[in-house]
């Protein structure tokens, strides 16, 4: 289903499960990815009513790839117009890395509108964090990978190699495919505690790449996700007395295990569970971690 939210955006959202069980917005990562079939894996259809949403030029949401009128602000409020337009009063958010962000955001924003937050691999949308990923701090544990991911940039370009890409890649510029299939490589290779030999090549498809998901990843990225420094652990203060339940992987490098540990600081309901896996839902410790969260609920 389609809702029109304005500016030339439809958001496509998804309705799962049964429609009189406890109300659930799944909020996807990235920003850039979209929700899958597998997302729905995670949910008893008998027991939940999820709501899954494709972020603005995300998914199957339309225009695909947009970058205009494409901010944090934007998605609050686009999430807040899914609710209403299903006459939803309240759920639990469900938030993964980039959706942990964002979910922790709309409730501080909407704080009477989210009786729970069940969040993974938790992104705080700083400098600090996003530099790990974008300026090769990710090196002192994954030296090769991101040598690889320089390999492909000019000398006179290496001290802005996100822009590269970027460029590149919007641009379509000759040798585009190859530089949006490394991007994604780059990025999915750090997701997980350890790949086996090969098992990237195996898994990630060059025909297959999704060249708007990197550039809306890149467009929050350059723009600092839209929101001042350290914003999302001073709008935490909000929420504090809301139930929070939070897993994060001590394998986790695109998300160092310390910024979930900060948001805690302030959370006075709240449970922090760390298991021996990465960032991804992928991880089977991660996983079984949160459909462990549901079945309590």
């Amino acid at each position: 289903m389609f809702l029109d939210v304005g500016n030339g955006h439809r958001i496509n959202f998804e309705e799962y499960g049964n429609p009189k069980g406890i109300k659930v917005l799944f909020l996807h990562g990235g920003p850039g990815l979209g929700y899958t079939e597998k997302d729905k894996e995670l949910f008893d259809p008998h027991k939940f009513h999820v709501i899954l949403i494709d972020q603005r030029g995300c998914g199957k949401s339309k225009p695909k790839g947009s970058l205009a009128f494409n901010t944090t602000s934007d998605l609050i409020q686009d999430i807040n117009r899914v609710l209403e337009a299903n006459g939803i009063s309240s759920v639990i958010i469900f938030g993964g890395s980039w959706g942990a962000t964002l979910g922790v955001l709309f409730a501080a924003k909407y704080p009477e509108k989210v009786n729970k937050l069940i969040l993974r691999g938790f992104f705080p949308a700083t400098k600090e964090c996003a530099d790990i990923y974008l300026r090769g701090d990710i090196k002192n544990t994954h030296p090769l990978e991101w040598k690889r991911v320089m390999s492909f940039v000019p000398k006179q370009y290496q001290n802005k190699v996100p822009e590269f890409y970027f460029d590149k890649i919007s641009n379509k510029e000759e040798g585009f495919q190859q530089l949006g299939y490394e991007w994604s490589r780059y990025g999915f290779s750090l997701s997980r505690k350890r790949f086996k030999k090969g098992e990237l090549d195996q898994l990630l498809d060059p025909n297959m790449v999704d060249y708007d998901r990197i550039l809306i990843e890149l467009h929050y990225a350059f723009h600092f996700f839209f929101i001042p420094e350290q914003y999302i652990f001073h709008q935490a203060l909000k929420i504090k007395d809301h139930p929070i339940y939070m897993v994060h992987g001590t394998h986790d490098y695109l998300c160092p295990l310390m910024y979930a540990k900060q948001f805690f600081t302030t959370i006075k309901n709240g449970k922090l569970e760390i298991v021996d896996g990465g960032h991804s839902i992928a991880e089977k410790e991660v996983k079984a971690a949160l459909i462990r969260e549901l079945n309590r609920i």
